[in-house]
């Protein structure tokens, strides 16, 4: 693994953690109980991919969700 790698796997960790505990507190229920699974960092370190357990939800469950975290994305 070079030290670029390294630095990616670090930050999506990190990231991992921080945007679970996040998520757990806000004043949403439903938002509450969403389960992190995998954050993919970009190459520039600029952006980063954030995956969910989605096999509990069903597919209206699953708009409503993402239509609530889009609005507390900017938190």
């Amino acid at each position: 693994m070079t030290p670029s790698e390294i630095k990616r796997a670090r930050a999506a960790s990190l990231l991992k953690e921080l945007i679970s505990e996040s998520i757990g507190n806000l004043n949403d229920e439903i938002l509450k109980g969403i389960t992190v699974t995998d954050v993919v960092v970009k190459k520039g370190m600029y952006d980063a991919d954030v995956y969910i357990d989605p096999s509990i939800y069903t597919e209206n469950e699953k708009k409503e969700i993402l239509k609530k975290l889009k609005k507390a994305a900017p938190l």
